[in-house]
C-alpha cells in the first residue's frame, strides 16, 4: 500500500487543523493536509504587521516619527502584506488538495480489524487499540494518538494556529467502532 489507500469515492468524515478523517469503504484513514507551517507563518506575519503598523502610526501621530501617518501605515504593509498573501495562498492550496494526495499517517481497516501503517503493514488488531488525546510537550494543543499495549503511536499533531484538535478523537472512535471512553 505504498500509494495512497484513498480512492476517489472516499469522503471526509471530519477535518480539523488540517488533519482529515477519511472514510473509504471499510477503511478509515487519518491524513494530514500539512497546514501547520503556513498557518503559523500567516499568524506570525499578521501579528508583526499589526504591531509594526500600530507602533509606527502611534509614533507618527505623537510626532516621534517624522513621517505622515499614511506613510507609517504603508511602509510595513508594503513588505509584510505580500508575505502574508504567500502564506494565505499556501493555506488555500493545501485545503483544496484532493483526499488522495494527502499524507497518510494511519489506516484503520474495519473489515480486517487491523491498524495499518501508511505503507499498509499491520501494526495491531483494532481490539488492542484505543484512540485518544495526549499532551504534547511545547504545545497547547493535544496530539491524536493510538494507544496499544506495547506502545503509543502519534496519529496527528494538530496546531492551535490551524484550528486545534476539535472532535477528531471522538469522531475517530465512533468511525472505527470503539466503545465511547
Amino acid at each position: 500500500m505504498t500509494a495512497s489507500p484513498v480512492t476517489p469515492a472516499a469522503r471526509a468524515l471530519y477535518s480539523s487543523s488540517g488533519v482529515v478523517l477519511i472514510e473509504d469503504g471499510p477503511l478509515v484513514v487519518v491524513a494530514d493536509r500539512k497546514l501547520v507551517g503556513p498557518a503559523v507563518g500567516a499568524f506570525v506575519v499578521g501579528m508583526v504587521w499589526v504591531i509594526a503598523v500600530g507602533g509606527m502610526t502611534a509614533a507618527a501621530a505623537t510626532g516621534d516619527l517624522p513621517l505622515h501617518p499614511l506613510v507609517a501605515i504603508l511602509a510595513p504593509s508594503v513588505v509584510l502584506l505580500p508575505l502574508l498573501a504567500v502564506f494565505v495562498r499556501a493555506l488555500q492550496t493545501a485545503r483544496r488538495r484532493p483526499l488522495q494526495e494527502l499524507a497518510v499517517s494511519a489506516v484503520f481497516d474495519r473489515a480486517a480489524g487491523l491498524l495499518l501503517d501508511p505503507t499498509g503493514r499491520p501494526i495491531a488488531p483494532l481490539t488492542h487499540v484505543r484512540v485518544g488525546r495526549r499532551v504534547q510537550i511545547g504545545s497547547s494543543s493535544p496530539a491524536l494518538v493510538a494507544r496499544m499495549p506495547d506502545r503509543t503511536m502519534v496519529l496527528a499533531r494538530p496546531s492551535p494556529f490551524a484550528g486545534g484538535m476539535g472532535d477528531l478523537d471522538r469522531v475517530l472512535v465512533v468511525a472505527i467502532g470503539q466503545p465511547a471512553q
